[in-house]
């Protein structure tokens, strides 16, 4: 996809480029703009695959590998995603569902995870360096 996206914006200052040039440039240069377009419409947007809908949102919850806060952010935006960012009760009730009896790393900029305690999950600050579970999340 970042070679794709290099070769596209190549492709943009060449167009700007060659804007007093003559057509048949232009033309050639056309011609690789639908190639790059034609391969960026191909491309799926968002590998889904691994991700389970939930609500509004696509999550991956891993829980069998434990990685560190750092590793399970880098496997998260690997697959196109991001460490999950609970935005209300309603979001972490539908995720709760879904977790085995396992403490999860989320939280995009900080070192935060989801415990069980009791019968609920609820969010705290960890060690990042402690190797936990992890849940991403994609928009679609």
């Amino acid at each position: 996809m970042k070679l794709i996206l290099v070769g596209l914006l190549i492709t943009i200052l060449d167009v700007q480029q060659s804007s007093s040039k003559p057509h048949t440039e232009d033309h050639r240069l056309d011609g690789k703009l639908d190639a790059l377009q034609r391969t960026l419409a191909a491309e799926k947007p968002a590998d889904l695959t691994k991700f389970e809908k939930i609500g509004s949102k696509y999550y991956y919850i891993e829980s069998k590998e434990k990685v560190n806060w750092r590793d399970a952010s880098n496997k998260c935006r690997a697959m196109g995603g991001s460490l999950v960012v609970l935005q209300n009760g309603k979001e972490l009730i539908g995720i709760s569902e879904k977790l085995a009896n396992k403490n999860y790393w989320m939280g995009q900029s900080i070192c935060v995870n989801l415990a069980k305690l009791a019968s609920n999950y609820v969010t705290r600050y960890k060690d990042c360096e402690a190797q936990l579970n992890f849940v991403c999340e994609k928009s679609n």
